[in-house]
């Protein structure tokens, strides 16, 4: 292979990661506003009501959230350069 398809080969690596770490950014920051909406609608509710299913819906929701933010920011690193 020549310099220039290889350098090509390693830029399409660079923004294929760093795409699929904005996939896993987005999808964090959704489970954390759906994690959101659940603790204002039905959190009151279902606490009061004795369940706890929605307690730790909204702790393994909100943990896998944070989880997901995280590694997106790893794998997208910083757009500037």
């Amino acid at each position: 292979m020549s310099g220039l398809q290889l350098e090509l080969l390693e830029d399409e690596g660079i923004d294929e990661r760093k795409s699929r770490g904005m996939v896993l950014l987005t999808c964090g920051w959704l489970l954390l506003a759906i994690d959101l909406v659940i603790l204002l609608t039905i959190g009151s509710t279902g606490l009061h009501a004795g369940s706890s299913l929605w307690t730790w819906w909204t702790i393994i929701e909100g943990v896998v959230g944070c989880v997901l933010i995280g590694v997106g920011l790893h794998l997208r690193g910083t757009l500037y350069k």
